[in-house]
C-alpha cells in the first residue's frame, strides 16, 4: 500500500482548507492511506514557531472528520497529532489526548533541553553549547529514549533530526555512533515505539538525505522497531512526495512491512 503518515496543513500559514487540499493531492498521487498530524501545542516559551493552540483542537478534529467522510472509499484518512517531547508536559498530554478521536500520536524532538534544534543561534545560548557533534548525538538520542518511555507516542518523527543543525554549527557528523543507535533502537523496541522514514530531508539543503541515516534504520530493523513513512509535507502539493521510493529503500535494507495505526492500535502492511 502507498502510505504517507506525516502530513501538515499549517492553517496559520495557509488556511484550514489546506487539510482537504493535502488529502486531495494525496488521492491524486495514488495514496491509499494518508495521516494528518498537525503540530500540537508546544508549551515551550523557547520556541517561536506557531502550532495548534489548545482552543483549536476541537476544530481541527471536526475538519478531519468532514474530510474523512468526503473521501470515504477513496482514501483512508487517519487522525494524528505531532507533539514535541517535553518531560514537563508528557503527563498532561497523557490526560488530554484521550478526549480526541486519535489514530496515532507522533513524537518529535525539535528541542533538546534548552536547545531549539532548528533555530540557528539558540545553541550558543543553551546549556549544551560546549558539546561536540558526538555529544549532541548522545544527548539527542537519550531524549528519544526518554520520549519512548512515556508511552505517549506511536512513532518518532524524523528520528535523527539533530543532523539538521550540524551545518549551521559548522560541525561534521560524528564518526562512531553505532552504540548510540543500538541503545536507542533497543529502547524503542522495548517500548513498542516506531520510527518513520521522513522523505522531507532529501529536499532540505542542510540535510540532503532521508531521516534517519541508514545505519540507524538498520539498527532499528534488527531490533524489531516498527517503521512507517511520511513526507512531512507542509505544502499540500508535496503530499506523498517520494513515499514509494522510501518504501523501496526500506525493503533494500531488509524491511518487509510498514506500520499504520488506527485508534492507537498498530497494523502491519507488506512492502
Amino acid at each position: 500500500m502507498k502510505i504517507d503518515l506525516h502530513v501538515h496543513g499549517a492553517p496559520w500559514e495557509n488556511s484550514w482548507a489546506a487539510y482537504r487540499q493535502a488529502v486531495w493531492y494525496g488521492w491524486k498521487a495514488g495514496l491509499e492511506v494518508i495521516g494528518i498530524c498537525e503540530h500540537g501545542p508546544r508549551f515551550n516559551h523557547r520556541v517561536p514557531f506557531r502550532s495548534l493552540y489548545l482552543s483549536e483542537l476541537d476544530k481541527y478534529f471536526d475538519i478531519l472528520e468532514e474530510i474523512r467522510l468526503e473521501f470515504a472509499g477513496e482514501i483512508e484518512v487517519l487522525f494524528g497529532i505531532e507533539l514535541d517531547y517535553n518531560e514537563n508536559t508528557a503527563e498532561y498530554y497523557d490526560d488530554l489526548l484521550p478526549r480526541f478521536p486519535l489514530d496515532y500520536v507522533v513524537g518529535s524532538l525539535h528541542t533538546v533541553r534548552d536547545w531549539v534544534v532548528d533555530l540557528p543561534g539558540s545553541f550558543q545560548e543553551s546549556s549544551l553549547s560546549g558539546l561536540d557533534s558526538k555529544g549532541l548525538y548522545e544527548v539527542y538520542f537519550e531524549e528519544m529514549k526518554n520520549a519512548a518511555q512515556t508511552g505517549l507516542f506511536n512513532f518518532i518523527a524524523h528520528p535523527d533530526f539533530v543532523k539538521k543543525a550540524l551545518p549551521h554549527l559548522k560541525m561534521e557528523k560524528p564518526q562512531d555512533v553505532t552504540d548510540i543507535y543500538r541503545d536507542a533502537a533497543k529502547m524503542l523496541s522495548a517500548c513498542e515505539t516506531g520510527i518513520e522514514i521522513n522523505t522531507r530531508g532529501r529536499i532540505l539543503s542542510d540535510v540532503g538525505e532521508y531521516y534517519p541515516a541508514d545505519e540507524f534504520l538498520l539498527q532499528c530493523g534488527q531490533a524489531g522497531v516498527p517503521l512507517t513513512i511520511g513526507s512531512d509535507a507542509h505544502d499540500p502539493k508535496m503530499t506523498g512526495s517520494e513515499v514509494e521510493e522510501a518504501a523501496l529503500h526500506a525493503k533494500k535494507l531488509g524491511y518487509r512491512e510498514l506500520s499504520i495505526w488506527r485508534k492507537r492500535k498498530r497494523y502491519s502492511l507488506t512492502i
